[in-house]
């Protein structure tokens, strides 16, 4: 049980929810990455330590990125996809890094989440949460729950701790994104009890040779501007080699934003990022969509996706369509855009006339 300490009012109002016995099904949102997985399995430990309740942390779609599987394999995290649960046994829900009815979860349309937990922006819908915790001033949910099980008094195992301190470094890219002093006090906190040889193995994972196959399709489609670039796939081996290509085609030199798209099943996943500190890709991503997907985001990242059986309009129509928006929402509708191979500063040699020396 909790310890007789000072919790936070947060904390306070989690542990005093009615829940019954459960059982509880905790949810990530769809094609987890490292921080709502993390973070799931956190709540779940809280609730079954502090609560003794019935708890379960299941996912929907997949989890495609290499370092996100190696995560999954090499720690005890106790995560299930939906497919393997009865959804109609529990009768109560949480929904950890991602808020209701946004089209990136597996709660039942007709169930409102007993239970929310994000660091997104508070959508309206989310208000209908018995508890939600939604704070949009943290770069990472895992430093939400890392302060739960802190303040309760609960006994990190060096599994979760390494997932959590995992969460917070991809979700704020080593703490250079976004990352709040609170954030900064939970690496820290973590980075003691974590399992730093698993953490390496983590981050620097054995790829398939597919994706080299389909880092090169997408350089190749990499199309750039002076400020923005975009880069539309038709078909991507997994639903996180958008983000990653975001992620990756923002670092050149000079840009602002990035745009990139790719197929998977059914769906159109769209992830932007940007340079800019200011920026609200969240609400940029939400425009860039209107009518046609959900999605959302924060700050400078967003994420969405469409669903194409009821797109009503050919891929290549909304791939223009998109790009058009996203040309315009960004204020560079009129810049042009040429494939990165054939960018007059893409071209390889020896940098300022060096010469090449031995390594």
């Amino acid at each position: 049980m909790v310890n007789s300490i000072i919790m936070n009012e947060s904390l306070r109002r989690l542990l005093e929810l009615d829940l019954g016995a459960g059982p509880l099904l905790v949810l990530t949102h769809d094609n987890p990455d490292p921080d709502s997985i993390a973070s799931a399995a956190g709540v779940a430990l809280l609730l079954e330590r502090a609560r003794g309740l019935e708890v379960t942390v299941g996912y929907s779609g997949i989890i495609g990125r290499a370092e996100n599987r190696a995560m999954v394999e090499m720690l005890d995290l106790g995560i299930r996809h939906i497919s393997e649960l009865d959804v109609a046994n529990f009768r109560h829900f949480a929904l950890i890094d991602a808020q209701p009815y946004t089209g990136n979860s597996a709660i039942p349309d007709d169930r409102v989440p007993d239970i929310v937990i994000d660091h997104h922006p508070l959508r309206e819908a989310t208000r209908a949460a018995r508890f939600y915790d939604v704070r949009e001033s943290l770069g990472a949910s895992a430093t939400i729950v890392t302060g739960y099980l802190r303040d309760a008094g609960v006994e990190i195992p060096h599994d979760l701790a390494t997932a959590l301190l995992y969460g917070i470094r991809s979700e704020t890219q080593d703490l250079g994104r976004e990352a709040s002093d609170d954030d900064f006090d939970a690496y820290i906190y973590l980075f003691h009890l974590a399992d730093t040889q698993k953490l390496a193995a983590i981050s620097k994972p054995s790829l398939d040779p597919r994706y080299f196959a389909q880092l090169a399709t997408a350089l190749d489609s990499l199309m750039v501007g002076e400020h923005v670039s975009v880069c539309q796939l038709d078909h991507v081996m997994d639903p996180d080699f958008v983000p990653e290509m975001a992620d990756f085609a923002v670092r050149i030199a000079g840009l602002r934003w990035s745009l990139v798209t790719g197929q998977y099943a059914h769906r159109l996943h769209l992830s932007i990022r940007s340079n800019e500190i200011e920026a609200n890709a969240g609400e940029l991503m939400q425009e860039l969509l209107h009518g046609l997907g959900r999605g959302g985001g924060h700050g400078m990242r967003g994420g969405g996706n469409i669903d194409l059986t009821s797109a009503g309009s050919s891929l290549e129509e909304l791939q223009t369509t998109l790009r058009e928006r996203f040309l315009e929402l960004t204020g560079f509708a009129g810049e042009a855009l040429i494939p990165m191979r054939e960018h007059p500063n893409g071209q390889i040699g020896p940098v300022d006339g060096g010469t090449k020396t031995e390594n």
